[in-house]
């Protein structure tokens, strides 16, 4: 609040006027929601703060004190932690717990327009090494931009838990008719050398469930084979959540074949093949017809 003037003088005994503390002004703010301008006239205080009612030996030289009164405004501002570290092999951050998830906060109009976060960096916010849960307590008002203030909250320190969870390792069997053959050669014939093959995956419980009901998406890439029996290794579709640990290769038999690939494809050489024969058969059609 700006005040003007900023001194009240006051004339009178001095058994009277020793007993003024200090001087203020009364200034009604109910429902303002934009600043508040005006006059009021000064009132006295004694050390306690209560008002005082002197007699008329005493008289203040002030009439009244202007004064401009900031109205600060409000905003819900969400929490933006950043954890650092890595955790323990074997182990994976998985994300942070914490009932607080936005603050109310106030502050001047220009302060709030350009904040929508409070980013919180903390030293505690580590998991370095960490095998389990890490308990933080985190001070708000040490990552509060200047000029603003928590409202509305009745403790401003809140509790953050660090999740850190054990990683699990588990043999998944992948059937072989499911494996897509990249880069099949329509001269070519492909036999799978075995039902399945077997694959090493590591990752959390949750998501290890998952990936047994769905399924993993598996390729091999057989472009350049010669006819014979090759070992394959298979490339699979996994995302993030897992780690591949092991996986067998998939026996694969290539022969000398009709012209018409077999087994699994991705239709690129034998869509063309058929494509090519198309053309010739409707070629000797023309011949035909300009014969007759």
């Amino acid at each position: 609040m700006t005040l003007s003037p900023q001194y009240v003088y006051v004339k009178g005994p001095t058994s009277e006027v020793g007993q003024i503390s200090q001087v203020g002004i009364e200034v009604n703010v109910e429902g303002a929601v934009a600043d508040v301008t005006g006059a009021a006239e000064p009132v006295l205080y004694d050390a306690n703060g209560n008002q005082l009612t002197l007699d008329d030996s005493v008289e203040i030289l002030t009439d009244s004190v202007t004064y401009d009164l900031v109205i600060l405004k409000t905003k819900l501002l969400g929490l933006d932690f950043v954890v650092t570290g890595e955790v323990a092999d074997g182990y994976r951050y998985t994300g942070i717990e914490c009932d607080v998830t936005s603050v109310p906060v106030e502050g001047l109009k220009s302060t709030l327009a350009s904040l929508n976060t409070i980013l919180v960096q903390d030293p505690s916010l580590n998991v370095e090494g960490a095998t389990r849960d890490k308990l933080c307590t985190i001070d708000l008002n040490s990552y509060l931009p200047p000029n603003v203030n928590i409202v509305g909250m009745d403790e401003e320190r809140i509790e953050v838990t660090l999740k850190v969870e054990a990683l699990e390792t588990e043999n998944i069997s992948v059937d072989a008719d499911t494996v897509i053959l990249e880069g099949m050669n329509s001269r070519y014939e492909y036999e799978l050398g075995s039902d399945s093959v077997e694959i090493t995956v590591r990752g959390l419980a949750e998501d290890l469930d998952r990936l047994r009901t769905e399924g993993v998406e598996a390729y091999a890439n057989v472009s350049g084979l010669a006819p014979g029996e090759h070992a394959v290794g298979l490339d699979f579709n996994l995302d993030d959540s897992y780690e591949l640990v092991d996986s067998e290769a998939l026996m694969i038999n290539v022969s000398e074949g009709d012209g018409t690939a077999g087994g699994n494809t991705n239709g690129g050489d034998a869509a063309e093949a058929a494509d090519l024969n198309a053309g010739a058969g409707n070629a000797s059609g023309q011949t035909e017809d300009a014969t007759d």
